[in-house]
């Protein structure tokens, strides 16, 4: 074994030997070359990570990454050991193998917390475990919620007692954990509200806490927040929506960030509730009944005079003691008629339109616009309504574009780098390419260069030029020539002249191969 290491070494630095220190220098260069190519085509080919499990415990995160490199997946650890990273393709894979194994252990906190109850277990402990599960599962429900990473619950459930009527009521509180640039519309946390709400008995969701791993309030359970909330943002998105309206259409008048478009809405969210009673009657229909009914009455008599009480008597138009006649005529019809009835309820819904104010402000310098013109279209834009007391102020002014200019300048010096960067890759890549194709290129004329050596070797060899220190010794009846015995000849010095001719003639053909071969003996030592 030494003597075959000995050999190999020795024949490497032969070879080594035939090369300039430029070429060594190159070939050098040319091995690193290939092999930081080699680690950055792996790097780059490989498959991206995806987080697996994150906030695992450490017995969970131990067990999962113990199962990983039983089954051969790589991996990737991260926050501390708490999140670990598998190839973006494997990821749902990996998992239900790990849900096969009952890993990870700690993310079973719903109801299979019950499973492990024994008839021993105490009623504390059964009421312990059975909130505990149902803060597990409604935890589980919320992280299915988008933008949700994790999510904590806890109950305050209040004990029953036979000696009070009206117990404590329940109450809750939910802590969230967004994910990376996510936030939860007022909608999303009054849905969350409700759930835990709806999920415990006699729980209301004005006794449900909201609040974010950052500490900010998201719903205080009184249902205000939310609500106005709620009418914010829905008053920023009418408004947003009649700004854009509006923008859009003066884009293609002035030109795009010519124009500034601004708009408040005044809304009205009171819930109105209005009943009408109408009747009507169509003439020409036939009552449904009807009556009639008169009284007559005709007759004389004489009619008493004076006053009473009065021993005197006065005319008061008639003589007393005289004959008058009387008459009595009276008439009366009821009529029933069919009368038609309508009655109207009408609940106005919240968010009505009390008042728009427009703010235009458009860049004089940019183009000439008659702004009465700009006024019209943007009254037609935003559904201007005087009566409602709609405002709307255009106003020309030169605009400050310092700020447009340097972003511009940012913009496209960030293209230029990036530009540049995607050159310089390429030339890295290319000069690689050169190197790989250089040391190639080299390595052929090393091993053809190696081939004819040999050769010529062989062919001094042939003629008694063997590869030895070349020295010319006599004996009896003999000559040696490089180590070489050469038989006398019948004219010995003939036989000389005749060899010193050929190798003259070999030198005079091949004056650079003998002097690598020359060069070559005296480094070996030969």
């Amino acid at each position: 074994m030494t003597t075959l290491l000995q050999d190999s070494m020795r024949r490497a630095r032969g070879a080594m030997s035939g090369f300039t220190p430029g070429q060594i220098g190159v070939i050098v260069v040319g091995i690193a070359g290939l092999v930081l190519a080699g680690f950055a085509f792996v790097r780059w080919s490989a498959a991206p990570m995806a987080p697996l499990y994150s906030n695992l415990a450490a017995e969970d995160a131990s067990a999962v990454v113990q199962q990983l490199d039983t089954s051969g997946i790589g991996y990737e650890l991260s926050d501390g050991g708490a999140t670990i990273l598998v190839p973006q393709d494997k990821v749902y894979a990996t998992r239900l193998a790990m849900s096969a194994q009952g890993l990870p252990t700690n993310a079973q906190d719903g109801y299979s917390l019950l499973d492990s109850q024994g008839i021993t277990t105490s009623e504390f402990m059964q009421n312990v475990t059975y909130q505990r599960a149902v803060e597990g599962e409604l935890a589980q429900t919320i992280q299915a919620i988008d933008g949700v990473e994790t999510a904590t619950v806890h109950l305050a459930l209040p004990e029953k007692s036979v000696f009070t009527q009206d117990s404590d009521k329940p109450t809750a509180s939910v802590m969230v954990q967004l994910r990376s640039g996510a936030a939860l519309e007022a909608g999303q946390v009054q849905a969350i509200t409700n759930l835990v709400a709806s999920s415990v008995p006699k729980l209301t969701a004005a006794n449900v806490t909201v609040a974010d791993s950052t500490g900010t309030l998201l719903s205080s359970g009184t249902g205000t927040g939310a609500a106005a909330s709620t009418q914010a943002q829905a008053q920023l998105k009418m408004e947003n929506q009649l700004a854009l309206a509006a923008q859009t259409l003066l884009d293609n008048v002035v030109g795009t960030g010519n124009v500034a478009v601004r708009v408040h809405a005044d809304l009205d969210f009171d819930s109105r509730e209005t009943t009408t009673q109408k009747y009507d009657y169509t003439t020409g229909v036939p009552p449904i009944s009807s009556s009639e009914t008169s009284e007559k009455y005709t007759g004389t008599g004489a009619v008493p005079g004076g006053v009473i009480g009065n021993g005197t008597t006065t005319a008061t138009g008639t003589t007393p003691g005289s004959a008058s006649t009387n008459t009595y005529d009276k008439s009366s019809s009821t009529q029933n008629n069919a009368v038609d009835s309508t009655q109207e309820k009408r609940v106005g819904a919240p968010g009505a339109v009390k008042r728009l104010t427009v703010a235009v402000l458009v860049n004089d310098t940019a183009a000439s616009v008659d702004p009465a013109v700009l006024t019209t279209l943007v009254s037609n834009a935003v559904g201007f309504d005087a009566a409602r007391g709609d405002t709307i102020a255009v106003t020309p002014m030169p605009f400050d574009t310092s700020a447009a200019d340097a972003a511009a300048a940012d913009i496209a010096a960030a293209a230029d780098a990036e530009s540049k960067a995607a050159l310089f890759d390429l030339v890295k890549k290319a000069a690689i390419a050169l190197l790989v194709i250089l040391v190639l290129v080299l390595a052929f004329l090393s091993s053809r260069k190696q081939r004819r050596q040999l050769m010529d070797a062989e062919e001094l060899a042939a003629i008694g030029f063997a590869p030895q220190p070349l020295a010319i010794t006599r004996g009896e009846g003999a000559m040696a020539l490089d180590g070489a015995v050469i038989a006398p000849a019948v004219d010995e010095p003939r036989a000389i002249e005749q060899h010193t001719s050929e190798i003259q003639d070999l030198v005079a053909k091949q004056p650079e191969e003998v002097a690598q071969l020359l060069r070559g003996w005296i480094a070996t030592g030969r």
